[in-house]
C-alpha cells in the first residue's frame, strides 16, 4: 500500500514539474505574441447574414487550417507527449514491483496549473459580476 502511494506521489511530482515547464513556455509565448502573428482571417469581423454562403465555408476552412497550424507550431504540445512517452518507456523497459510510473497522477499533476490559474483569476476579479439578459430588467442597483 505504501509503495503504491509512493509511486502515485512520484508520478504526480513528475507531472507538476512538467506543468511548471509548460507554464513557463506558455508565458514566453504570451510575451512574444503580437498582432502581426495573428492571421488576417481572425481579425475580420463576421457578417451578420442569415444562412450559409460559400464564402462562410471558405472562411471556416481557412480559420481551421490557420488556427491549427498556429496551435501545432507551439513547442508546448511536446510536454504532454513527453509525459505520455515517459509512461510508455517506463512500462516497456523499467516495469517492476518497486517502480511503476502512473499516467493518471502524472497527467493530473500536469494540468494542476489550470486550477491554480482559475483561483488566481477569481482572486483578481472578486468584484466581477456576471449579468445575464434575463436579470437585467429586474436589477436596478
Amino acid at each position: 500500500m505504501t509503495l503504491l502511494i509512493f509511486q502515485a506521489a512520484f508520478s504526480y511530482m513528475v507531472g507538476v514539474f512538467f506543468s511548471c515547464l509548460y507554464l513557463r513556455l506558455l508565458y514566453q509565448h504570451a510575451d512574444r505574441l503580437s498582432k502581426e502573428m495573428v492571421p488576417q482571417i481572425f481579425m475580420q469581423k463576421k457578417s451578420k447574414k442569415i444562412g450559409i454562403r460559400s464564402e462562410d465555408l471558405k472562411d471556416f476552412l481557412e480559420r481551421s487550417i490557420k488556427g491549427s497550424s498556429l496551435a501545432l507550431s507551439s513547442p508546448r504540445l511536446v510536454i504532454p507527449a513527453t509525459v505520455y512517452g515517459l509512461w510508455a518507456l517506463s512500462h516497456r523497459y523499467f516495469a517492476n514491483d518497486f517502480f511503476d510510473f502512473q499516467i493518471v497522477p502524472a497527467m493530473v499533476g500536469m494540468f494542476v496549473y489550470k486550477a491554480a490559474a482559475l483561483v488566481q483569476v477569481y482572486r483578481d476579479n472578486e468584484d466581477l459580476q456576471l449579468v445575464f439578459p434575463e436579470n437585467e430588467e429586474g436589477s436596478s442597483d
